[in-house]
């Protein structure tokens, strides 16, 4: 019988945090799921949880790759052998709540778009970093945010696989944020939103890919280039130094405000300047015809954006962060 909701999850030398959440996955509410975990040839007993968990529980399948090939292709391994009408991601060290696919499963009822997450909750080695603003229900706003912000909870995400595989779209080989591109292509093909609940508990630990101390924010890096082509959408062909300008408004959790080498570099007229950028942004949806509703849009990029960088300017210390270097500025 083919499940409604099949959950992937692509590990490598992870089992004691594997079996957790596994477990968490077990005792879920709503009953009609599979799990394919992809083993991304791991060196110590992973795959040895795995075949425990499978040999309890028949939902629960796994695969083992021969050579090690990355988050990616693990990814698109499972991809590949999923069943059911929905895919559902969640990471092998993230909790998921009891009541996570029961709740996701009356929410794609009655939403039309093509992926949704969740909010989340976080836990652990959690000093260097700040989740930030709730994700966005509304799909409008997501819409809006996404051109600054990555508006998913990987860990959580849902969506209909079906237009995933019409669309080709599947995981591309990149260190950081091969998730957020997922999302971001996969969007172009429907709407996005989130629960509005509480839905998944995502571990931060010293084996995150997104740890603060392996991220260099450049004008190359995924996130970056993800936004960069959002706001070419519009048909605005922003410089790298629009595209600094850009980031700061809303950015990275692990990469402070007061780390933005653009803001230092022209702290005396930031806000003028963002305004500037903001307003453009605007002017091109109109002129393109309002790809973004108008009104949201303003309301996010002037009410919103705009306030919330300013009020960072405003508290800015008196001298860049110890850990600030002006070589973090390209070009």
């Amino acid at each position: 019988m083919i499940p409604q909701v099949s959950i992937y999850i692509p590990v490598r030398n992870r089992p004691e945090l594997l079996a957790e959440t596994l477990r968490a996955i077990q005792v879920q509410t709503f009953n009609d799921w599979e799990c394919r975990v992809v083993d991304d040839a791991s060196t110590d007993h992973t795959f040895a949880v795995i075949q425990s968990f499978q040999r309890e529980d028949a939902r629960i399948q796994g695969t083992r790759l021969n050579r090690p090939a990355g988050d990616a292709a693990a990814s698109n391994t499972a991809l590949g052998l999923l069943r059911g009408s929905y895919a559902a991601r969640m990471d092998s060290d993230d909790l998921p709540l009891p009541t996570w696919l029961e709740a996701a499963m009356d929410f794609a009822r009655h939403f039309k778009g093509v992926g949704f997450g969740c909010q989340a909750e976080w836990f652990g080695s959690v000093s260097d970093f700040n989740p930030g603003k709730s994700k966005e229900t509304d799909p409008q706003r997501w819409q809006a945010w996404s051109l600054f912000n990555f508006e998913i909870n990987h860990s959580g995400l849902i969506f209909h696989r079906a237009v995933q595989q019409r669309a080709g779209v599947m995981y591309r080989p990149i260190t950081l944020n091969n998730d957020w591109d997922f999302v971001n292509r996969l969007s172009q093909h429907g709407a996005f939103s989130n629960l509005p609940s509480v839905q998944v508990h995502i571990r931060r630990h010293a084996d995150n890919a997104t740890r603060a101390d392996r991220v260099i924010e450049d004008r190359d890096s995924t996130s970056v280039a993800i936004r960069r082509q959002r706001v070419e959408r519009l048909v605005v062909h922003p410089s790298d130094e629009d595209m600094l300008l850009h980031c700061t408004a809303h950015p990275a959790p692990y990469w402070p405000f007061a780390d933005q080498a653009y803001v230092w570099l022209h702290r005396d007229d930031y806000p003028e300047r963002l305004n500037i950028w903001l307003q453009r942004l605007l002017a091109a949806n109109l002129a393109s015809g309002c790809p973004y509703p108008p009104a949201i849009l303003r309301q996010v990029l002037l009410d919103e954006l705009l306030q919330t960088a300013t009020a960072s300017w405003r508290n800015l210390p008196d001298s860049p962060p110890p850990q600030f270097r002006m070589s973090w500025l390209p070009g």
